[in-house]
């Protein structure tokens, strides 16, 4: 699956420098030798999650823009597998980006309170 967050988070760094917008992608039942839907799926939420989100903090223009919103849309009802791995890419991605900002801020910003606090 790591060639496959790549492969999302590049396509969403490609479409991110724009002000925040509105994306979909779709997810088409079979590709041949490709993972199951669920695993693209995750990929492609936590690639959209990842890829939009620049580790430009403290600049006054940033490179990319978090999208306002992100579907993914499969061809079929999605499956409770699906699901899941909609909210794993979900989860995962959030976690990525939390990390990125945290230790990115300086000392002076993150002690050790306002860790904590942001921990809860």
């Amino acid at each position: 699956t790591g060639s496959l967050d790549r492969a999302f988070t590049t396509a969403a760094r490609a479409i991110s420098d724009k002000a925040p917008q509105r994306v979909a992608v779709l997810i088409p039942p079979r590709i041949a030798g490709a993972a199951d839907v669920a695993t693209l799926v995750r990929s492609a939420m936590l690639g959209c999650l990842v890829g939009s989100q620049g580790q430009d903090l403290r600049r006054t223009e940033r490179t990319r823009h978090p999208f306002r919103a992100v579907e993914i849309v499969c061809a079929e009802s999605p499956t409770d597998a699906e699901r899941r791995g909609f909210e794993a890419g979900k989860i995962l991605g959030e976690a990525t980006n939390l990390t990125r900002e945290l230790v990115n801020l300086p000392p002076a910003e993150m002690t050790p309170v306002s860790f904590a606090l942001r921990a809860q």
